[in-house]
């Protein structure tokens, strides 16, 4: 895994920041932080958030109109799995806007989420069904709300309350039966709306539920849809 940063007096050069190098299993996903500091990744059945000591780089790329960058040693800093009794494996996750949590679905069905601070499992907010492996997972900071999408089509919609020390399960929004396996989740600007993608085609649908009748079926199969960070509705 290779962390870059753009580089030079026009910004047109790849600066290498990170390497990290791991002989366990490969990165199934990566989810980062809204302030791109912190990021986590899942590696078989364990997820591992990482938070570079520095974001270094040299005095001489700053105001220089060199083309060339100056890359510094910098020493790796993670916070790794505790070993102890064998976990259900992590299918899906993503980030707490604040980055101070990660939420994560299971290949046993329950969603759960972890603090990043100290990698520390807080607790299950709650359960696909049984052995159901949970394939998404989306936060809607607007609307407190998880929504979660299982290899069966089975999409959940449910509040949550969030304290200082946490968050707790509130109540259940809406159900979403879809006739194909869910492989990502989007939600609009406003927390309204939500997009489903399957196999076949990509829907969008109310939060509260309602099918939009949307449906995009001339999308690439293997084009990555993300939100644009400048208008993400």
């Amino acid at each position: 895994l290779r962390i870059y940063e753009f580089a030079g007096a026009r910004g047109e050069r790849l600066l290498p920041l990170y390497t990290i190098n791991a002989q366990d299993d490969g990165i199934r996903n990566i989810g980062f932080s809204s302030d791109s500091i912190r990021f986590a990744d899942i590696r078989g059945s364990q997820y591992r958030v990482w938070e570079p000591a520095v974001l270094g780089y040299s005095d001489i790329d700053e105001g220089s109109q060199s083309e060339l960058s100056h890359p510094l040693s910098v020493e790796m800093r993670s916070v790794s799995m505790v070993d102890g009794a064998s976990e259900p494996e992590i299918t899906a996750l993503c980030c707490h806007p604040s980055g101070s949590f990660v939420f994560c679905g299971k290949r046993d069905g329950s969603v759960s989420y972890f603090e990043t601070s100290s990698a520390k499992h807080q607790q299950i907010l709650y359960r696909h069904a049984s052995n159901i492996e949970v394939t998404c997972v989306l936060y809607v900071e607007k609307q407190e709300l998880l929504v979660t999408a299982d290899e069966s089509g089975r999409v959940l919609i449910n509040k949550l309350t969030a304290s200082n020390t946490g968050f707790e399960f509130c109540c259940g929004i809406a159900e979403i039966r879809s006739e194909q396996s869910v492989s990502l989740l989007l939600h609009d600007v406003s927390g309204t709306k939500i997009l489903l993608r399957g196999k076949k085609s990509t829907d969008i649908w109310m939060v509260n539920g309602q099918n939009l009748g949307m449906t995009l079926d001339d999308i690439d199969s293997e084009a990555l849809l993300v939100n644009d960070p400048l208008h993400p509705g």
